[in-house]
């Protein structure tokens, strides 16, 4: 279930930055040092976070996918 969190991450990003949306959200598990696959449920909020705080420039824009990916995940 996690992993498919992770996607959802993904996919919204690349909606926003295009195909390194993937990489950005790849980048930021290894540097927690997580795996795609097993990437713990208790860290998916700091990985949206940080995904899309590094991935995203404009703040309100990085606001408006937070949001989308919390409410997509049924995150609060």
């Amino acid at each position: 279930m996690t992993s498919q969190k992770v996607e959802v991450i993904q996919e919204e990003l690349k909606k926003v930055i295009g195909p390194i949306g993937k990489f950005v959200v790849e980048k930021q598990i290894n540097v927690m040092n997580e795996d795609k696959d097993n990437f713990p449920d208790d860290k998916i909020g700091e990985l949206i976070e940080r995904s899309v705080d590094i991935g995203v420039f404009d703040q309100r824009i990085q606001k408006s996918v937070k949001e989308r990916i919390r409410t997509t995940l049924n995150l609060q």
